[in-house]
Order: C-alpha cells, then sequence, then structure tokens
C-alpha cells in the first residue's frame, strides 16, 4: 500500500478554500462568499456578480533591495515559477524560489471571519521585507475609507456597506500604504465620496516587516485578514486568528489526512496532468459538501459553490463520486436532501426554503428521474458501499418520490411528462418546448422517450433494493410492474428506419423539425435517448442496433457537457461497449486535465484548479461561473470507473469488484504501469495496477494492505492468480469484464 496522506506535486497555483460558514447570498447566510485565490499568492471572499464582483482579499509577497514579488506581473518580470505543492479544499500553499531561498505561503480559513497566511522560508542569509496587501474591490457611486491604525498596528479597509477588513501581521510593521486603484496614497488616512466616485475601484493597504534569518536561515511569520462590524472589533478578530494559527493550521491538516488517508490516487504512467486533474476533481467534490444550514438538518451537497442549492441530478452524480473517498459523508448528505425536502418531488431549493425552478403558474419543480441517472447514482453508491441501514432510512423517500411522478406527472394516457424543460435538464430545447423556455408549461405537449425509460429503470432499481431490504413481494410488485409497463412503452418508441428511439408527440401537438438545431446538433436527437441501453428497457435486438450509433455521441456538444457525456458512457457500459466508453473517457480526458493544470489564468475564462460546469475545446467560452461545478468532475468518474475500469458489483453479499479496462492510444504502451492506490471498497484496501503487455493483455497487480484471498472469472471462465509477495497478479484483458473477489486469507 502506498501512502495515503495527501499526494505532494507540483499542482496549479489557482483553487478554492472551503468556506463552511456561507450558505448563499441569502440573509442571515452569507459569510463573504466563495474564497478564491488571486492572480498572485493570495485568496479572497469572492462573489461573482456581472462586472463588478465583491471581493476582499490577502495577498502576501516579498521585497529585496532590488526587487518587489507582489503581483503576477513581478513573479513573471523575474521569471518565477509559482506552484502549489500543496492543494486541498481545506489548505493552500504558493511556493517558488527566488535567488537561493524557499518561499512557501500557506493559506486557510481561519474562523468566519478571518483568513490566513503562514510565511515560511529557507535559505534565508539576509533580512527580506514581508508585504501584506488586504484590498477590497469598490462599486462606483460608494463611499470607502482606508487608514492605519498605529495602536494595534493595523491597515483598515472599509468600503460601503461594509464590513470593515483589517491586515495584521505578527511582525511589527516597519511600514504602511494605502492605495486607490493601485495609486499611492501619502496619508494615514484616505477617505472616497460616493458623489465623486463614478467608476468601480479598488481599495487596498500594505503593511510591510521585516522578516530575519535564523540560524538555519528560516524564517517565519503569519499575516491575517479579518472582517468585522467595526475597525476595532476586525482588529481584534485577527489578533484571535494569528495566536490561534498553528492549532487551526493542524485542525485543517488532520481534515485532509483523514480524507485523504481513504481516498484512492493514480499512480504509476499516467500523464502528469491526470494525476494532478484527479486531485482537483476529488477536492471540488469535496466542496460540494456544505453544514447543516437554514432548512437542511446535516450535511447536503449543493450543485455548484457560488449559488449554494439542492438539486437531485447534479447531487446523486457528484456524491456518486465522492464515494471513492468517503462513502459515509455521500450517503449522509443525500439523504438530506430526501429527507428535508419540503415536497415529495425534491424541488430546487435554497437553504432558506426557496425555490429555485418554478414553472409557469407557480409549480415548483425538481430534476427529472431522468437527467443525471438519479436513482441509478444511488444505486451504485449503494453498492460500493452497501449500508443497510441507510438505505432503510432512504427507501421510503425514494418512494414517496417516484410515486410523486406516478401521480403528477403522467398525462391521460399514462405516458410520464414534464412541467418544462427546467425540470428535463435540457433547457430551452426544441424538441421538448417549440418556443424554447426553460419554464413555460409544456405538460402534455411531448411524451419524451429518456423519461419513459428512466421511469422504467427506477422500477428495476426498486425492485433490486427493495429486496435488499427483503421487503415482501406486494410492496416490490409496483416497482416491477412499473418496469415492465413503461420498458414496453419505451420499446414502442422505436423507430426501425432510423434504428433509434424517438419522442412521442399528442396528435395535436407540433413534433421538432428536423432542421432546428439544438447546441449545434439536430433538435430531435439527445444522448438521453440512449437511456433505454440500461437495466433491460430495450429489447435485445434494439440495443444491438441502438449500439452501433455510439460512436456517433463522441463528439461535440456531447463531449462538452457532463451529463451528456456521463450518460452515453453509463448506456455503453451497460451494453458491454467498454471500449467506447474508455474511449470517450480517454478523449475527454486528454483534453479537459491539461485545460484544469494550466500555469496561467486564461483572460476571461475559467480558471484552473477547481472542475468547470462545462468543457468547450475553446476555452474563452467558459466564464468565472463557471468554476466549482460539482459535476465538471465527473472527468474523475470517467477516469476511474470507464477507462481504468474499475467498479462496483451487483452482488452485495460479498467483496466483489468488477474490472473493465479500456485503455486507449499512448496508455497501450508495452511496459506501462497504470494504477490507483489507496482504494478503499466494502471493507478492503488495496493499491491495483495495470501493466501493458503485448496485444490486448493486461497483468493486474492487487497489492493489499492486509493479507487477503483473491479469485476471479473473467468471460471465458476461472482466471488463475499468482501470489508474488504481498500483491496477486491475474490477467485482465483490455476491453472485457472481469468479476475479482476479494476477502479474508484463511
Amino acid at each position: 500500500m502506498r501512502a495515503a496522506d495527501f499526494p505532494p506535486d507540483d499542482y496549479t497555483p489557482y483553487g478554492y478554500l472551503d468556506n463552511p460558514y456561507d450558505a448563499g447570498p441569502w440573509a442571515g447566510f452569507d459569510a463573504g462568499g466563495a474564497i478564491r485565490s488571486t492572480e498572485a499568492c493570495g485568496f479572497a471572499w469572492f462573489r461573482p456578480g456581472g462586472d463588478q464582483p465583491s471581493q476582499a482579499g490577502l495577498q502576501v509577497g516579498l521585497a529585496t533591495s532590488s526587487h518587489r514579488l507582489l503581483t503576477a506581473g513581478d513573479l513573471r518580470a523575474v521569471g518565477v515559477r509559482l506552484v502549489s505543492r500543496y492543494h486541498t479544499s481545506r489548505v493552500q500553499t504558493f511556493d517558488f524560489a527566488f535567488r537561493g531561498i524557499e518561499v512557501s505561503l500557506t493559506y486557510l480559513l481561519a474562523g468566519r471571519d478571518a483568513l490566513l497566511c503562514r510565511v515560511r522560508l529557507q535559505g534565508l542569509r539576509r533580512p527580506l521585507k514581508l508585504i501584506a496587501e488586504g484590498a477590497l474591490s469598490r462599486q462606483a457611486r460608494r463611499n470607502g475609507r482606508a487608514a492605519y491604525l498605529a495602536e494595534p498596528d493595523a491597515v483598515a479597509l472599509l468600503v460601503e456597506p461594509g464590513p470593515w477588513h483589517v491586515v495584521r501581521a505578527s511582525r511589527p510593521s516597519t511600514a504602511f500604504s494605502l492605495l486607490e486603484d493601485d495609486h499611492l496614497v501619502s496619508a494615514t488616512e484616505h477617505v472616497l465620496g460616493e458623489g465623486y466616485s463614478p467608476e468601480a475601484g479598488r481599495l487596498a493597504g500594505q503593511l510591510v516587516a521585516e522578516l530575519w534569518p535564523g540560524p538555519a536561515g528560516e524564517a517565519e511569520a503569519w499575516v491575517a485578514l479579518a472582517r468585522g462590524l467595526t475597525a476595532l472589533e476586525a482588529a481584534g478578530e485577527a489578533d484571535k486568528a494569528l495566536n490561534a494559527g498553528p492549532d487551526v493550521l493542524a485542525a485543517r491538516l488532520a481534515e485532509d489526512r483523514r480524507f485523504w488517508g481513504r481516498a484512492p490516487r493514480p499512480v504509476g504512467d499516467w500523464p502528469e496532468a491526470w494525476r494532478r486533474g484527479w486531485v482537483y476533481d476529488l477536492e471540488t467534490s469535496r466542496l460540494m459538501v456544505r453544514p447543516p444550514a437554514g432548512a437542511l438538518r446535516d450535511a447536503w451537497p449543493t450543485w455548484h459553490l457560488f449559488r449554494p442549492r439542492v438539486v437531485l441530478a447534479e447531487n446523486t452524480l457528484d456524491m456518486a463520486r465522492l464515494a471513492y473517498a468517503d462513502p459515509e459523508t455521500a450517503q449522509t448528505a443525500l439523504l438530506t436532501v430526501f429527507r428535508d425536502a419540503p415536497r415529495p418531488n425534491l424541488p430546487c431549493m435554497f437553504v432558506n426554503g426557496s425555490f429555485n425552478m418554478v414553472a409557469a403558474g407557480g409549480d415548483p419543480c425538481g430534476t427529472s428521474p431522468a437527467w443525471c441517472l438519479p436513482i441509478h447514482n444511488l444505486y451504485l453508491l449503494y453498492l460500493w458501499r452497501p449500508d443497510r441501514a441507510w438505505l432503510e432510512a432512504l427507501y421510503p423517500h425514494l418512494e414517496a418520490y417516484l410515486r410523486w411522478w406516478m401521480q403528477h406527472r403522467r398525462d391521460a394516457e399514462g405516458w410520464f411528462v414534464y412541467r418544462c424543460t427546467w425540470e428535463s435538464g435540457e433547457d430551452g430545447a426544441p424538441r421538448l418546448d417549440p418556443d424554447r423556455t426553460g419554464y413555460a408549461d409544456i405538460f402534455g405537449k411531448v411524451r419524451p422517450l429518456e423519461l419513459q425509460a428512466a421511469m422504467a429503470q427506477a422500477g428495476w432499481i426498486m425492485a433490486r433494493l427493495g429486496g435488499e431490504l427483503g421487503l415482501k413481494e406486494a410492496r416490490l410488485a409496483q416497482w416491477v410492474t412499473l418496469h415492465r409497463e413503461y420498458a414496453d412503452r419505451t420499446r414502442s418508441l422505436w423507430d426501425r428506419l432510423a434504428e433509434r428511439f424517438r419522442d412521442a408527440y399528442p396528435p395535436d401537438a407540433p413534433s421538432a423539425a428536423p432542421q432546428e438545431r439544438y447546441w449545434g446538433t439536430p433538435a430531435d436527437v439527445s444522448a438521453l435517448h440512449l437511456l433505454p441501453l440500461m437495466y433491460e428497457v430495450a429489447t435485445p435486438e434494439q440495443a444491438a442496433a441502438l449500439a452501433s450509433h455510439l460512436p456517433e455521441f463522441n463528439r461535440p456538444p456531447w463531449t462538452v457537457w457532463p451529463s451528456w457525456t456521463y450518460l452515453a458512457v453509463e448506456a455503453a457500459r451497460a451494453v458491454g461497449a467498454y471500449q467506447f466508453a474508455g474511449r470517450m473517457a480517454f478523449d475527454v480526458l486528454s483534453r479537459v486535465y491539461p485545460w484544469l493544470d494550466r500555469r496561467e489564468a486564461a483572460e476571461g475564462g475559467a480558471r484552473p484548479g477547481t472542475s468547470c460546469e462545462w468543457w468547450p475545446e475553446e476555452l474563452s467560452k467558459t466564464t468565472v461561473f463557471n468554476e466549482t461545478y460539482g459535476w465538471g468532475a465527473t472527468t474523475a468518474t470517467l477516469f476511474l470507473r470507464h477507462l481504468f475500469g474499475f467498479g462496483p458489483s451487483q452482488d452485495t453479499g460479498s467483496p466483489i469488484f468488477e474490472m473493465m479496462p479500456a485503455l486507449q492510444g499512448s496508455l497501450l504502451r508495452p511496459g506501462h504501469r497504470l494504477g490507483f492506490a489507496n482504494l478503499h471498497y466494502r471493507g478492503a484496501a488495496f493499491d491495483l495496477e495495470l501493466e501493458v503487455g503485448s496485444g490486448s493483455v493486461l497483468t493486474a497487480r492487487l497489492t493489499p494492505a492486509s493479507p487477503i484471498g483473491v479469485s476471479v472469472v473473467d468471460e471465458a471462465g476461472p482466471v488463475a492468480v499468482d501470489a508474488t509477495g504481498r500483491s496477486v497478479l491475474f490477467p485482465v484483458r483490455n476491453g472485457q469484464r472481469s468479476l475479482v473477489s476479494i476477502g479474508r486469507k484463511e
């Protein structure tokens, strides 16, 4: 087994820190917004807002007699290569070397109202100046004030409506500066009036302190940016943070050890950007879990960091992925979504109880059983960690959710329908709404193919999960019937000539015109139409014909939206098209992970270091609003489940997992070793590696944390295993399925 601490590496210097105190820009729940890295070595409370985002940040730098190293331009001018060697959602460092001095700036949130930075230098031979800058964005026609406070040796900043922000350091200052729009103001106080400040701008203050080398050339200092209702209150918060800094940092690092102690990580000959991209994905998934707030009484998942809310589709997709590292938290968070929902259909909801997706006429909507495969994701989460107590608590809520759809979303002839396109997930899709709105009432205007298939799938899964709980056949019969009836309805929508399924339209409703386009593709085509490939919905003949069209989905727009990509690879896996799923995964990972690992932030595009809402081929099409979006981390699912091929078995009676590797392209170089270390699955912990041989044969090496017995079966029958030291070796074929049983060694 490999070491299980956070994997050190040269990560991008861009990222986000968790702000557990913020639950959105709502009265009583606002705590400054997300905490986003700045352009150089700093972090800021940040809330995007068109041309004038709200930002209050701390940036730390150094100065010698000839150079100043504070801004991104300063660092570029002297050729400094800035990286982050520790990059989690709790702690992030900025690391660089300059003239023999090793610099590490460690940032963390020290409480609701304090950002903290530990400055640590090695190789210091002579005194150096520390620069600590606090900066606030200022909207047009807002009063502002900046001042140096001799007691308690701090710079205080205020932009209406507040709060005050104060910069303090653990070392006494030797100088200070006040700046308006980066221009030095020569005074101990600077005041801005709303009447003569028609333009937005920036108000900043800097403290300068001396850093002297210790006996071994080391130096350390702490800097805080704190908030308060008054300047003195903010200064008090800064002092508390500085005093508690070492203990708070130790606590944050302990949180990381607990998470990464159970988190798998790529090892071996994977591309470097993939290794780091995996970390960005898991940390983004981790950020999606929010603490109890308002109407949500336990940990819960958000879809996105900037405007946290419950959205069933994204929530299940993200938590099924978080289960790779923390299945207990994932299961707890999803139970909260169901238990605390005000209505059985799980409307999209903010923590204050307000609804987000409301159709015309006032019908609060949630996402459907088709969008992002929520019931399937819950099933995968249970298979990863078969916790029957959790399933027993969840199952009645699932029943209520599906019964709600059966009662409120069927037309007069029994077909499942949407209330609006927001509910479908495909906002404004013309095949569903000719007017291309999100909110218009489309009840009864179209009978979506995917919704019939999704309800059939739900019936299959509910019958299976009910069997896990030992429920009586009478209770399960409704789900068996649901699967049978809606599988039949789905099959009736088969277009034999086109070899595909189509939506159905009532006689008086117009169908989507072939010439209409949606995201650049014919409007009557959707990746959602692949759903019948799963859970025995399509007939074998229909499934075989439809599967032959899978390669048509390995291109935009299906490969630029995680939701569609996920649907396509899961459908492919269900019919044994592992090589297609692997190819699609490989192509997406080859494009997205280097993009997430960039060292420079593109002007106007989403920043690296965190998962992005969508994966366009042109980076300039993304924006800040796409950052820290949970389903963007679907690349981790593509990596582990569809390319490496590791996934849970449906047999929960014993610890069995599936291996369906589908390695592609440059990964298949003979001699390459490609693995995941620190896998935790159903009570077992192990490393798993694939060594590339000739042809399609791979050698799997399973190295457990403690001795276990291993047996393997593939499509041809039992497979011989070879014990070598602490490891077990066995052959697997690329693009084929093997079942691996693990258990205590007798």
